[in-house]
Formats: C-alpha cells, sequence, structure tokens
C-alpha cells in the first residue's frame, strides 16, 4: 500500500471516527457537522498535506465560545434565527421569550465547553497522539518496504 493510500485510509477511518464522537456526545442537531467533514489531502515534492475540512461551528463544539465583544441586545437578535434553528432541530419545545434568553446569555456569558451538555473533546478524543502514532507506524513501514524494494531492484 502506498503512502498515500494510507494518509486516505486513516483521514477516511479518522472521518468516521469523528462522526461517532459526535454522536456519541449527543451533539448531533442539523448533522451539518458530520456532513461538512471532508478530507483533503495534496501531494508535493516534499511529503502530503492532510487536512479534515468541517463546519465553522466545529470549533466552538470543541473549545466553546466567547462572549461577544459588543453585548446588546441587537447582538442577541443576531444570533436568534441560529439557536431557534438549533433548538428546533434538537426537537426542544422552547418559546420565543426562552430562545431569546439563550440568545442574550451566549452574547453576554460565551459558552464554555466542557459544560453539562456538552463534555468537550469531539474533536481531540479523535485526533490524537495515540491516533496520530499509529498512522506514523504503517507510513514507516511502507517507507520501510519501498526502500528495501529500492535496494533489492539496484543489487539485481
Amino acid at each position: 500500500m502506498s503512502f498515500k493510500q494510507h494518509i486516505e485510509n486513516w483521514m477516511e477511518e479518522t472521518r468516521v471516527a469523528l462522526i461517532a464522537e459526535y454522536d456519541r456526545q449527543g451533539l448531533r442537531a442539523s448533522g451539518s457537522y458530520a456532513k461538512s467533514l471532508e478530507p483533503e489531502i495534496s501531494e508535493s515534492g516534499s511529503g502530503f498535506r492532510a487536512v479534515m475540512k468541517s463546519a465553522k461551528h466545529a470549533y466552538w463544539m470543541q473549545n466553546g465560545r466567547r462572549p461577544n465583544q459588543t453585548k446588546s441586545p441587537e447582538q442577541a437578535k443576531m444570533l436568534y434565527p441560529i439557536i431557534s434553528e438549533w433548538v428546533r432541530n434538537k426537537g426542544l419545545n422552547f418559546d420565543k421569550g426562552h430562545i431569546f434568553a439563550i440568545c442574550l446569555k451566549i452574547v453576554y456569558e460565551g459558552i464554555n465547553v466542557p459544560n453539562r451538555h456538552n463534555p468537550g473533546g469531539v474533536v481531540d478524543n479523535v485526533v490524537n497522539r495515540d491516533r496520530i502514532d499509529k498512522l506514523m507506524s504503517k507510513i514507516g513501514a511502507a517507507f520501510q518496504e519501498q526502500i528495501k524494494s529500492d535496494v533489492i531492484k539496484i543489487l539485481k
């Protein structure tokens, strides 16, 4: 198996594991995070670059969200459609006043992660030293096989 194939397999396994962790933690609302995960691998003369594209809110699921710099009810009104959709997707029975109160709380206080609804680690629990070390071992073994093959060709 080539280096690129090892990386492609690892990225797909990681994508699947990220979705499983997202679901395990009960963070799925619209499912846009899971749908947005897209491995992107590019090759250059010096190696490979592997990136997992994702929805912007993946950062906030992992790290939380700071309060707005400008704290005002107007800022909460701007957040209202997003939170309203989230409430609907989660199947929660909140009225408009409750949703607006959530928006105000986010604008003024932010969202800390971990919290009682998000234990944290949706990305870090998956993309960790152990997972990276396993990829490096596979690539190292493939590199060793490539060198062995090259040496045998030279000696023939």
